[in-house]
């Protein structure tokens, strides 16, 4: 249909967009702010809704040029969506609370096992796909054309103002993506010169101290990560702490693509005369860390004993 030529048409936005507000982590990250983290966090936790209809209302109304690439970002910021909310539940019941409720010494250990666990799940998946460990890096996969990230960077600028109240310059939209691409591409591969080169000098240039808090990926998942992937165990929402489930990650994962397929369905509605409102009304409102409905009452509280076991 009209919304797959689109996304073909415009797939590194949507493969950029894929990312979600995870660009908002790399925003001034050299500068070493905590600020930028607690708006990267907020961002996953409130308002999803509201972002989807700031995008495609935006979107709505650029130029046809400029609008195909608004609308394949903001289809890959649903599907980030759709992955977060079913995959992240389960990463953080074995790592621990990573939410902006959390306590700030339990948040700042549970990130470092959430790293260790993503990036072993991430490596896991790419030797699925090929036995090359630089094929991440490069697969170039999130780089977008100047002209892409001028539409993008705009786009984020009026969102994030409307939606959270933040001022976002263009220019720091453009930066945060070329930071990520950048650090992705460093943090995938740990035998790149780039990578070796930013680890030595990190302690002397690296005064944030990006590349000793970033997770370089193993060559080799933990062996506990992929036991907790594959086997197939009781584990909760930490939302949720009386819902018992039972799937493994591939099942998961499973789950994100059948909500993404139904996401972008009713973005094709977007393309049929369906209102921006309406829309997002469908994408529904998530806080794509605990995967339950945005500003839900219920703390997370259900987490795997001994999550101490999850270290490097």
């Amino acid at each position: 249909g009209a919304l797959a030529r689109l996304l073909e048409a415009e797939r590194d936005a949507y493969k950029v967009g894929a990312q979600g507000p995870d660009f908002l982590f790399y925003s001034r990250v050299w500068s070493g702010d905590p600020e930028h983290r607690k708006l990267a966090l907020h961002v996953h936790q409130h308002r999803t809704r509201d972002t989807f209809e700031g995008f495609f209302t935006h979107a709505l109304r650029l130029p046809a040029d400029e609008r195909t690439i608004a609308l394949a970002f903001a289809c890959g910021y649903a599907a980030h969506l759709c992955l977060d909310a079913e995959a992240h539940p389960w990463i953080m019941y074995w790592s621990g609370a990573i939410t902006d409720r959390a306590d700030p010494g339990t948040q700042r250990v549970a990130f470092g096992r959430h790293g260790l666990l993503e990036s072993s799940v991430d490596v896991m998946l790419r030797q699925r796909r090929s036995a090359d460990p630089a094929w991440l890096r490069r697969a170039g996969l999130l780089r977008m054309s100047r002209r892409q990230t001028a539409v993008v960077a705009r786009m984020l600028t009026r969102v994030l103002g409307d939606v959270y109240g933040v001022a976002f310059p263009a220019a720091a939209g453009r930066a945060s993506f070329r930071d990520m691409a950048l650090i992705y591409s460093a943090m995938s591969d740990r035998r790149a010169p780039l990578t070796r080169l930013l680890t030595l000098l990190a302690p002397a240039l690296d005064r944030a101290g990006v590349m000793t808090r970033t997770q370089v990926y193993p060559d080799e998942p933990l062996a506990l990560v992929v036991d907790l992937a594959t086997t197939r165990r009781r584990w909760f929402r930490p939302s949720r702490p009386d819902e018992p489930r039972t799937e493994t990650f591939d099942e998961i994962l499973a789950l994100a693509v059948t909500e993404t397929e139904r996401c972008l369905a009713v973005v094709q509605g977007l393309l049929d005369g369906a209102g921006a409102d309406e829309v997002a009304d469908a994408i529904g409102d998530r806080d794509m860390l605990t995967g339950v409905p945005c500003d839900d009452p219920q703390p997370p509280t259900a987490f795997a004993p001994h999550l101490e076991r999850l270290a490097g």
